[in-house]
């Protein structure tokens, strides 16, 4: 460790603790906050970014980052630190403080209009603020640069690297193998029964039972949280302290139990990343589409498999035996692996969910290059729901209103959750080398697959890029394939179809 990268160290952790309390603000702000407290938390998060933004554009900071990297004895964690924070350092020189401190004030606010607005299915509550976040991110992208379009500032805030070039050339195939899998499956002569999870299922025992799973599959409650909030979502300042927030719903069953395994595939991530680097880049996530596709990785290719339902499932009866006693194993397993095109995308199952992303990506698109408005939205996005997904929209709650991401500036986020199941699925085909995978799942024993991942993707940290990482992980690129492939050996035979 050299003295100019010890120097600066302290540094690089004190402007993660900033941000670890302001997560934890954020957190807060949506579970715990009382609504009438929107405008003042607005001005405290902004003056907590104005701290962090005039901390990260110090120039002595970036004049030891710069002293640091000449150093030739830095280990691979190390160099991650300062060429992370550097990064980071560079991209906040190009941005004025005001605009970040603005920003942040709206979004905070503009959150509870959010949630206000898709409660009263109105967009045009919404819509004012809209316009001021969409306005003050096309300010942001124009400081910081990009490669062709503005849009590309925005993708690589979330991928590092990412454009809409690169990632199109991702996505745009897996939309034309993706819609070609819908259509045949909904020709299929079978189905399966999804009114299973339908029925009436107690909430107290949604709790329970959601407890009990992200358990299983890993996630220290001990060094955790779950809590309810209207839009799921993982947060907390730290390793030892993963907050993950479900919903629950009487009448569907999956919006809990796979809802909370969901964010508690972020919270695994986040309790697995390398404890000697915490509170620096090094011991931070890789981005989103890897954090993604942790998420995705659990909530799907695990808890939707049949064997880790061998397991589980009996259990589960025991919680709600009016509803599932005399519900078969095979009729289970169908319902919660039933494709249909429907209208929410964080309910949607495994391959439709493809679709509603990319939705949102050629929105985003289309927002950034000007050929829509805001004011176009919901008509524009019931058009798209109608043409992708063949379904009509009733109403914004239910459609252009259904995530919270525009509320808070994410432009850019949305293709990380696809480019996270393509990860997820090249993650499954090389663990199930190592593992028995489904033998571990029938016995209920979910710490060879978490400690796989711990090993090889948690605790590299911000070490490698996400298309690095994969190499690194898998010995070859990105390939969507994987993807492709695992639908269709698994949707096949569920619905008796040749995919």
């Amino acid at each position: 460790m050299g003295k100019h990268y010890q120097a600066v160290l302290p540094k690089i952790r004190e402007l993660s603790l900033l941000n670890a309390s302001q997560a934890l603000l954020g957190w807060d702000q949506e579970v715990m906050m009382p609504k009438a407290a929107a405008a003042d938390r607005g001005d405290i998060m902004a003056a907590q970014a104005g701290v962090v933004h005039e901390k990260m554009t110090d120039p002595k900071l970036g004049e030891m980052l710069k002293a640091a990297k000449e150093e030739t004895d830095l280990n691979p964690y190390e160099q991650a630190n300062i060429r992370e924070t550097l990064r980071s350092h560079e991209k906040a020189l190009k941005i004025p403080q005001a605009l970040i401190t603005e920003l942040t004030k709206l979004t905070s606010q503009a959150t509870h209009v959010w949630a206000d607005a898709r409660g009263k299915s109105d967009f045009p509550l919404f819509a004012p603020w809209l316009e001021k976040i969409l306005k003050l991110s096309k300010q942001i992208a124009e400081h910081v640069g990009y490669a062709k379009v503005p849009y590309d500032a925005l993708l690589d805030e979330y991928d590092p690297g990412a454009t809409v070039e690169s990632v199109s050339q991702v996505l745009m195939p897996i939309r034309d193998a993706l819609h070609d899998i819908v259509a045949k499956i909904a020709a299929a002569p079978k189905k399966p029964n999804k009114s299973i999870l339908e029925r009436h299922y107690d909430i107290a025992s949604q709790e329970k039972v959601s407890r009990e799973l992200v358990k299983l599959i890993g996630f220290k409650l001990d060094e955790g949280r779950l809590d309810i909030s209207t839009h799921p979502f993982c947060s907390g300042t730290g390793i030892h302290d993963v907050r993950l927030t479900t919903r629950y719903m009487e009448n569907w069953l999956p919006s809990a139990t796979h809802g909370a395994i969901h964010e508690a595939g972020h919270g695994i991530y986040e309790q697995g990343l390398n404890h000697d680097y915490a509170y620096t880049p090094a011991g931070d996530a890789a981005w989103m589409s890897v954090h993604e596709s942790q998420s995705r990785f659990w909530e799907n290719t695990i808890c939707r498999s049949h064997a880790f339902w061998e397991f589980y499932f009996p259990k589960l009866q025991t919680h709600f035996p009016d509803a599932l006693m005399n519900v078969g194993l095979d009729d289970f397993y169908g319902a919660i692996n039933f494709v249909e095109p429907s209208l929410i995308r964080v309910e949607a199952d495994e391959v439709t969910y493809g679709l509603h992303i990319i939705i949102r990506f050629e929105i985003e698109k289309a927002l950034f290059d000007g050929s829509i408005k805001v004011t176009d939205l919901p008509a524009i996005w019931n058009q798209k729901v109608k043409d992708l997904l063949g379904i009509a929209v009733p109403n914004d709650k239910h459609g252009v209103l259904q995530d919270v991401h525009w509320s808070f500036g994410g432009f850019g986020y949305f293709q990380t959750y696809l480019m996270g199941n393509l990860y997820a699925a090249q993650w499954n085909h090389y663990m199930r080398k190592d593992l028995p995978v489904d033998d571990h799942l029938r016995k209920g024993d979910c710490l060879p697959i978490r400690t796989w991942l711990n090993e090889k993707i948690h605790r590299e940290g911000r070490c490698f890029r996400a298309r690095d990482l994969v190499k690194h992980v898998t010995g070859e690129g990105l390939n969507p394939n994987y993807f492709v492939t695992y639908l269709k050996e698994k949707f096949g035979p569920i619905y008796n179809v040749v995919l």
